[in-house]
Parts: C-alpha cells; sequence; structure tokens
C-alpha cells in the first residue's frame, strides 16, 4: 500500500513466484522511494524487490526485513533486492533478517554504478553465496555502511563478488560468520579506506583469486580495529588474531592466494 500523503510504501506478507514479491521494475525505469517498510516479502528472486535496466534510489528511514528469494542454490536469489542492468543508490535504510541463497540482503548483477549509503545490513543469511550481499559484473560503492551479523554457508560470509569493482569507506563489518572467507573475491578490484572489522569468524580471512586489493590511510591497529587485507590468513580462526600477529611483528604481510597466479596489492 501507498500513503499518498507521505509516499511511504508498506508491504506485508507478499508471495509471489518468479520476480519481486512488491515490485517488478523493468524496461528502462525510474523508482525513487522514501520511507518504506517492506515485511515478509517473497519470491523466486528478489523478495522485495526485482530490477533491471532500470534507475533505483531510496532514501528516508526504509526497512527492509524478513523477505526472502526463494530460488534454490545457484539460481541467484536477492532476499530483498534483486538488481541487474541497474544504477542508483540505496540510503540510511536497514536491511535486516532477510535471507536468499546468494545475496541475503541483496544480489546485484550487470550494474554499472551502485552505491549503498549510511545503510545497516544485519542478520541477513545465505545458504550458498554472499551472506549481506553478492555482486556479479557491476561496479558497488559502500560508504558509512554497518555490515554485522551476516551469515554465510558457503563463500563469504558478508559478501561474494566475481568480475567486479568494490568500494568500502568508513564502514564496519563486525560479527559475521563467513564460511569460506568472510569477504570472496575472484576477478575483482577491492579497494577499503578506513574501515573497521571487528570480532568476525572465518575459517578465510579475505579469500581472493586473480584480485586487486588496496588499503588506504595507513596500518590499523593490530588489535582488530582496522580492516588491513594485506594481513588476513586462511590460518586463523579470526581476522583480529591474524592482524594481531602480523602487526605486533611488524611484517610486511603478502595477501594469501589460493591460486598460482599472483594478485597486486597497493599499500599506502
Amino acid at each position: 500500500t501507498v500513503n499518498e500523503e507521505t509516499g511511504e510504501i508498506t508491504t506485508t506478507e507478499e508471495a509471489i513466484l518468479g520476480c519481486g514479491g512488491a515490485l517488478y521494475i523493468n524496461s528502462n525505469s525510474t523508482f525513487k522511494g522514501t520511507n518504506i517498510v517492506a515485511v515478509n516479502n517473497n519470491a523466486d528472486n528478489g523478495g522485495f524487490m526485482y530490477s533491471g535496466y532500470s534507475s533505483i534510489t531510496i532514501d528516508g528511514d526504509s526497512d527492509f526485513i524478513k523477505n526472502t528469494a526463494t530460488s534454490e542454490e545457484g539460481q541467484h536469489g536477492g532476499g530483498a533486492f534483486y538488481l541487474t542492468d541497474c544504477t542508483g543508490s540505496i540510503n540510511g535504510a536497514e536491511l535486516s533478517e532477510n535471507t536468499a541463497a546468494n545475496g541475503g540482503a541483496i544480489a546485484i548483477f550487470k550494474s554499472d554504478d551502485f552505491k549503498l549509503d549510511n545503510c545497516t545490513l544485519s542478520k541477513n543469511t545465505v545458504t550458498l553465496t554472499g551472506g549481506a550481499i553478492y555482486v556479479n559484473t557491476s561496479t558497488v560503492a559502500l560508504s558509512a555502511c554497518k555490515i554485522t551479523e551476516s551469515y554465510g554457508k558457503g563463500n563469504g560470509g558478508v559478501i561474494y563478488s566475481t568480475t567486479s569493482t568494490i568500494t568500502i569507506k568508513d564502514s564496519e563489518l563486525s560479527e559475521n560468520d563467513g564460511g569460506n572467507g568472510l569477504i570472496y573475491l575472484t576477478k575483482t578490484t577491492l579497494t577499503s579506506t578506513n574501515d573497521k572489522c571487528l570480532n568476525n569468524t572465518s575459517k578465510y580471512g579475505v579469500y581472493h583469486i586473480n584480485t586487486k586489493l588496496h588499503n588506504r590511510k595507513g596500518r590499523m591497529s593490530p588489535w582488530g580495529d582496522g580492516f588491513d587485507l594485506h594481513c588476513l590468513s586462511p590460518q586463523r580462526e579470526t581476522i583480529e588474531e591474524r592482524l594481531g600477529q602480523a602487526l605486533a611483528g611488524g611484517a610486511e604481510c603478502a595477501p594469501h592466494l589460493m591460486d598460482s597466479n599472483p594478485s597486486t596489492t597497493t599499500k599506502s
């Protein structure tokens, strides 16, 4: 339902097979939403929204909670959002307790410029990849976001990315649980600036193949206040333990590679 005075969209318990449990947006459309409340929506892909070839902007105090993408493993997902060939941003939203096979909160495909600003992503889960976010062949930027208590059974407890460019700035990753990597990257360029990584658990820290990692703004605290991509290793249960050992010893750490092809790192 849409509140004609405030523009608020409220959706609850809408079970729709196919794409977009509440909203399906396609064919060069423009969507702008403010103060959306979306709870318990279901679809094969995009529990709340499926959008293709469109511009999406969401502002205000929006909540996307307990939405589910019901597609089976390997058939995409996006618990709240499934976006393909889109541009735009989600600003100031909470995305919590959403579930999918891939991309517990959001799945992004073939999108050249999509941003998440000042968002909280919490308790999102997947059965396969990308506990909070799944990115494929896209350019995605996160700024001032908090991602917490996400869980990925397979690859990427927080983020799974392939053939993409990701920027994370002034954000916090805390208390997440990743199976094969808190962040799982293939053929991806990841730049981290002023980010915090606290109390996460993962078999591998950042698992990366044919990937470029950039960490800016200096070295971080040895007690886990920093997101130092260069010192993550699968040999420790937590990222913080590896950081503590590497930085306390003043080591110049190379990223742990999962194949024989060297990655490129930049440290300033």
